[in-house]
């Protein structure tokens, strides 16, 4: 019986996690949001990712990311520094005005 070095497992084991199920990531329309609620420009979460400010760009606008950026991507999505609790909710509706 032949075993395999521990090297080998590792890289089958990451083959198997990138084959697997996609990391999920918020509707088109509140990733944009919350890059504007944390004053960040695309540039900014472009370099931090390791893509293009375009490639921000197009992931705010309908493109999917893939592979391992995806994983970069959602990461920095569910991100929440320090005083974020104080960010607006992309969610949450504005309150209506009231009638005067």
């Amino acid at each position: 019986m032949h075993v395999l070095p521990v090297s080998d497992f590792d890289a089958i084991d990451a083959l198997l996690a990138a084959s697997g199920p996609e990391t999920e990531l918020p509707p088109v329309a509140e990733r944009r949001a919350l890059r504007e609620a944390l004053h960040l420009s695309q540039a900014q979460v472009a370099r931090a990712i390791g893509v293009s400010p375009t490639t921000v760009g197009g992931w705010e606008s309908g493109r999917e990311p893939t592979g391992e950026v995806r994983h970069k991507y959602a990461y920095f999505r569910a991100a929440r520094p320090h005083g974020a609790a104080a960010l607006p909710d992309p969610l949450r509706a504005r309150p209506r005005r009231r009638a005067r």
